[in-house]
This record gives structure tokens, sequence and C-alpha cells, in this order.
């Protein structure tokens, strides 16, 4: 099937786009948007401004945030399962991401209304704060619902603003970033994903009072905000304009289906590779963040290759999308007790050169979609996919390991140990203190196989939809789109 390349002309406002292609006028190149936000022409100034030098110092300084980024992300999930294991509660190693996911990603548009209306600068710095701030929390917490809490903690202060009065700046911030839709979407979803993770904690399951009080008010809440966006919002919490192009619309699809895969997979496969494959927690961490350094290093290849060809949807349709079907069409196979390590790593290094060819491909096809004004928005609409993606996969990993686990465990355990079983399910530590060979062991570590065989065939079937958001794309050519004005690589 031939691709063909297309002029994308997206009819809404025109301040969408410029040259039809998200391209700025080459008569323009030197010239600094007067209709911008003031964060968009500040970071606009720079640009222009700014040397060959700069822009490799603030590259560097982007790399070593990366890092420290990166850092956090693999202590954070090589220790997750021992935190909630440390409160009795193994089986939420997901559920404590769920909100965190949810309103992590919502606040991502938040924060891009941020960038453009104060800066760039200004923005990085409240991320700090608020970063921080969580990982204190962390620090400090001293049950499941604290360290979920921190894992959500966001700080939003703003006041003064030159003419006028702190309550007037409120009121104007309020409208400006959409606080009811925000906090009515963050809620909805949250509320309305909880139960598929808690019911099993529960003594009458589905039919318990807080399961279906949950269920109501969370999908109450979401009909609420979409009547609020469409009705009532004096700013709407989502550029709708921009969704209705397919080249948007299908990003935002493919993002929400590769977190959603991901996180269904991943989410027990550091507590797998020391139940079942005997690893330690750092030789754990090794082949988690294998997939890690292989994202990053696909990513360079891919963007350098789009740099030379224009073209990014071949890219990701012939190769992305199969080879993460391959990686774990096979881990399907090799997450099982007696495997060799080797085949597991193997399988990561596939689905991590998947990964980072999908994710650069993805963000290339929606800010090909927009001009420069807009190009924190969709970034932003990106990141509210991906993060409720996420949280839907954190729940189907909850739910099917909740179901599958604690059952295969009273059908494969030694008759002797069966007065044990919640304390095994409960505890990675109890887990790992039975004897690698010893018929307890080797019952955890065929329940274990089990229960990620079901994660595995749901994250893989998940790509058939990723596979039509790719088919959905426009096939624009990059190498004629020039969006920002300046020294830029």
């Amino acid at each position: 099937m031939a691709l063909h390349t297309e002029t994308l002309v997206i009819k809404q406002p025109d301040a969408f786009v410029s040259n039809g292609d998200g391209s700025v006028p080459d008569s323009e190149e030197s010239a600094v948007d007067t209709q911008a936000q003031p964060g968009v022409q500040n970071i606009e100034a720079v640009t222009v401004a700014w040397t060959k030098t700069a822009l490799i110092v603030a590259y560097v300084m982007l790399w070593l945030i990366y890092f420290v980024e990166g850092t956090l992300s693999g202590t954070n999930a090589a220790l997750n399962p021992y935190v909630t294991s440390d409160f009795a509660q193994h089986s939420l190693t997901p559920t404590v991401g769920i909100l965190s996911s949810v309103i992590g990603g919502v606040t991502d548009l938040t924060l891009a209304k941020i960038l453009d209306v104060f800066g760039r600068p200004q923005g990085y710095f409240l991320c700090i704060v608020i970063a921080t701030v969580g990982l204190v929390m962390m620090a400090a917490c001293n049950n499941v619902e604290a360290y979920a809490a921190a894992q959500v903690f966001y700080t939003v202060g703003n006041n003064g603003i030159h003419q006028r009065t702190p309550w007037e700046s409120l009121v104007y911030y309020l409208r400006e970033f959409d606080a009811a839709g925000l906090i009515l979407l963050s809620a909805g979803v949250a509320l309305f994903l909880l139960p598929f993770n808690l019911y099993t904690l529960q003594e009458k399951g589905w039919r318990a009072p807080l399961i279906i009080c949950l269920l109501v008010f969370g999908i109450l809440l979401i009909v609420l905000f979409a009547l609020w966006e469409r009705f009532l919002a004096p700013v709407t919490f989502i550029p709708y304009a921009l969704l209705l192009d397919r080249t948007v619309f299908g990003a935002c699809i493919l993002s929400n289906a590769l977190f959603l895969s991901y996180f269904c997979w991943n989410s027990f496969f550091s507590s797998f590779l020391q139940v079942v494959v005997d690893l330690s927690i750092s030789e754990a961490s090794y082949v988690i963040q294998a997939y890690t350094v292989g994202t990053c290093l696909s990513a360079i290849g891919v963007g350098l290759l789009v740099r030379n060809t224009g073209r990014y949807k071949p890219v990701c349709l012939y190769f992305g999308i199969p080879l993460s079907i391959l990686g774990l069409g096979l881990m399907i196979n090799f997450r099982r007790p007696g495997v060799n390590v080797g085949y597991l790593v193997m399988c990561q290094i596939f689905m991590a050169f998947a990964a980072g060819t999908i994710i650069i491909c993805d963000e290339i096809a929606i800010m090909a979609a927009a001009s420069h004004q807009h190009i924190a928005i969709v970034i932003a609409i990106l990141g509210v996919f991906s993060s409720i993606g996420g949280a839907i996969g954190l729940t189907v990993a909850a739910a099917i390991w909740q179901d599958v686990f604690p059952k295969k465990l009273a059908e494969y355990l030694p008759p002797e140990e069966l007065p044990n079983l919640p304390l095994i399910y409960a505890d990675i530590v109890t887990q790992l203190s039975y004897a690698v060979g010893s018929p307890t062991r080797l019952a955890i570590q065929y329940a274990y196989g089990d229960a990620q065989k079901m994660l595995l065939v749901v994250g893989t079937a998940v790509w058939f939809i990723g596979l039509l958001a790719v088919v959905m794309w426009r096939d624009i050519n990059v190498s004629n789109i020039k969006q920002v004005k300046g020294t830029a690589f």
C-alpha cells in the first residue's frame, strides 16, 4: 500500500495553523508573533536571540533532567512492590498509581496553559516544587493511602498580576485554567476506575455500597464534565477544534493504547523477575531499565531517520507497531517458570525499540498538525490521553491480578500452606522467603506465570487499536515544515 503526502488543513480558527501544515512563513522567521500568549512570545524571543552554543547547553540541561527523572523512575519501579507489601497490600501495586496517572495527565493541560501565559521557566520551577514536595511526602508516609496521596500531590498557587487585585487574579486564573473542568474530569475518571481495583477487598464484592457509590459518582462526574464543557465552560478545558483533525485524534488514541498496554504488562514485572526468575532487586532493575535505555536509543535513531526523510507514518506503521506486537507475543511464551532470563531481555529490547519508534513518531505527528502557538497544548492533550490510558492499564492489571493470582495460588499451593495464602498473596517478602525449588515457591511461580500470561494477552490485543490509530494519520512530510523561529537544530 503506497503512502502519499497530504497538506494538512484544519478548518478551525486561523491561529491553529500558519501555513496549512503547522509551519512558520519564511518572511516572519525573525519576528515574534505579537498575537501569541506572553509565554509563547518570550520563548520565541529567546530562540531568535540565542546562539548555537546556548542551544547546545540547553539540550545538555534537558538531558540531565531526563537522567534524574529516569533515576527516580527506576528506583520507584524497583521498590514500589516492597512499599505496598510493607502495608500487606502487594496486589495494590498498580492501584497506587491510578490517581497520580489520571490527575497528572489532566493537569498537563493546566501546566501547558501556565507555560503559555507565564513562560517556560516559571512552569519548570513550579514542576520542581511539586515534584520535591511529592517525594518528601513519599518518604514520610506510613500507609498505602498516604503513599498514593504523595504520588498525586500537586500545588497550584498563583497570586498577583499587574493591575489586578488578588481576588480578581484568583477568579481570572480559575477561569483561564478551567478549574471546574479539571476537578470534574480528574475525580470522575478516578472514581470510575477505582472500583475495578478495590472490589476484591470488599466483603460483598461488586455489590458493596462503596463500590456502587464509586461507580455511580464516577459516571455522574464524567457526564457533568461533558455537559460543563459543552454548555457552561467560559474557557474549554480541551481544544476540541484540534481533536477534529484525524492526525491529532489518531496520535492521541495511539498514545492511549501505548500506555494502556505498557502498564498492563509491566505492573507486576519487577515482582515476577524476583519471585519467578530469582533475580535480586538490582538485577531485576537492570532488566526493566533495558526497556528505558532501548527506548531512548531507538528514539534518537528514528528521529534522525525522520529528519532525513521527512516521513514518520511509514516508520511507525511498518516497524514500530509490528515490532511491539512481536515482542509482546514472544513474552507471552517466555514469562513462565524456568525460562532463561536472556529471552526476557530479548523481548524487552524488541519492545523498547518499538516504543521508542512509536513515541517519537506519535509526537511528531501531533506537532506537525499544529502551529508553534499550540505546541504546548497538543503535547498536553497527548499527555492526557496517555495518562488516562496508563490509568486504565493499571486498573486492568490490578483487576486481572486480584482475580487470577489468588485463585491459582489456592490451586497450586500444598495443602499445609493454604492457611498462609492471604499472607503469601499480600507480601512479596513472604513470597521470596520460600526456598527456590521448594513446593511452595514453585506453586507461587506457577501462579505468577498464569497471571502474567493474562496480562500479556490483554497488552498485546490492545495494539489492534494502536494499529488503526496510525492508519488514521495523514502522511505529512515534515521536511517542508518550519514551526520555530531563530536558531534551532
